[in-house]
């Protein structure tokens, strides 16, 4: 599932200690993966949060999906009327 934490690092080292070998790791996985850090993350989840606040487009994926717009409820899963239309096959969309 996207947006989920796969492997986390704990002790005594510095984020940048540990970047290489995490960035490894997430090459080698089966899925789109990246290193972050708990501020990085922070700071991508602010972000995204900013984008939704900011945005003056009134024809959003939720208002559609909600009053299904030329009977596109039949297309749309539970799960994109959940998530608002984030994911995309293997990919989360920001």
């Amino acid at each position: 599932k996207a947006d989920q934490l796969i492997l986390e690092v704990g002790g005594r080292c510095e984020f940048q200690e540990v970047e290489p070998v995490l960035t490894q790791v997430a090459k080698k996985l089966p899925f789109p993966a990246q290193a972050v850090s708990k501020e990085s993350l922070r700071e991508a989840r602010e972000k995204i949060k900013q984008r939704e606040l900011n945005n003056q487009n009134p024809w959003t994926f939720k208002r559609i999906a909600s009053r299904n717009m030329l009977g596109c409820r039949k297309y749309i899963s539970a799960f994109d009327i959940l998530n608002k239309g984030r994911y995309w096959g293997k990919r989360c969309l920001p």
